[in-house]
């Protein structure tokens, strides 16, 4: 028998599968998206008729829990 001075094919290793979240984190990601549009919204008219430090907060709150969960990966 004849050895090869090469090694035989091999197949190359498989893609790594990316995680994805549990099913109900996304549902509860989409909930909480629908949830806090709105209530942004409000807040938003509220603080320009009555702009006060704590309305402001709350919408900066509101918003950065908003972009939170938009650019998490689901």
């Amino acid at each position: 028998m004849a050895s090869y001075p090469y090694k035989p094919y091999k197949r190359p290793p498989p893609k790594k599968k990316l995680w994805r979240k549990p099913y109900w984190w996304r549902r509860w990601k989409i909930v909480l998206l629908q949830i806090l549009f709105p209530i942004i919204i409000f807040q938003f008219i509220r603080t320009l008729f009555l702009p006060t430090t704590l309305d402001i907060l709350i919408l900066c709150f509101l918003i950065a829990i908003f972009l939170f969960a938009v650019f998490t990966p689901a």
